[in-house]
């Protein structure tokens, strides 16, 4: 490898870009296929990374933050990012920028999914897409001891029980995300439905919370 690092910087990071960053969000399936993991299960029992990085530790320094910081990753769900997190090095983990999921109603384990997150100490960029309705119908229908609610226009008072809602604070407990957006659901026929409550407790709370920076200003987007 001496012909190789005695190359200019900006011709290795070009070399790495050219077999590590992808054109489309690489999914969790990819990123196995992408670091070598086949395990049979469905799950890996040990972290794995992409096969270049094993060749020097310099290498891995650079190529790491072509990889995870570059490539923008679409997980499942929030569950998968937990799985997701717990198959990379931390050293890696705190590389990954772009992130987007769904956070669905019946969801378990969101907690994990968002710790998961935190974690990811160079995250700037978060897109969860959820149906904010669907999940004030599950918090109301709750409340009211399994009545069933119809809901069509939710009043303030109702839309903060969504602050309540699983997973809630491990969410809030991140911050200064440069951009962060909730957005509509896709079926499997690829139709968007859900979303945010236009003017709804995600967008004018959470959103901006979570773009809010340590030292309590919000970031622009």
């Amino acid at each position: 490898m001496a012909n190789f690092n005695v190359l200019p910087l900006t011709v290795r990071q070009r070399i790495y870009r050219l077999h590590l960053v992808h054109h489309k969000p690489v999914s969790h399936r990819q990123h196995r296929k992408n670091v070598g993991c086949y395990d049979s299960h469905g799950s890996c029992e040990s972290k794995h990374m992409p096969p270049i990085f094993h060749v020097s530790k310099r290498i891995e320094k650079e190529a790491a933050e072509i990889y995870y910081g570059e490539d923008r990753f679409k997980l499942k769900d929030v569950c998968n990012v937990d799985c997701f997190a717990g198959e990379i090095w931390l050293r890696h983990l705190r590389k990954i920028r772009t992130v987007t999921c769904t956070w669905d109603e019946s969801t378990t384990g969101a907690t994990n999914g968002f710790q998961a997150l935190a974690r990811m100490t160079s995250l700037a960029e978060l897109v969860i897409r959820t149906d904010e309705k669907k999940m004030l119908q599950k918090m109301l229908y709750s409340e009211k001891r399994h009545q069933r609610t119809v809901l069509k226009e939710p009043t303030p008072q109702q839309q903060l029980l969504i602050l309540q809602f699983p997973g809630m604070r491990a969410l809030l407990s991140l911050s200064g995300l440069r951009r962060m957006k909730f957005a509509k659901k896709y079926n499997n026929k690829g139709i968007a439905y859900g979303g945010p409550i236009p003017g709804g407790v995600l967008q004018t709370q959470v959103a901006a919370k979570l773009r809010k920076s340590r030292e309590g200003k919000t970031t622009p987007g």
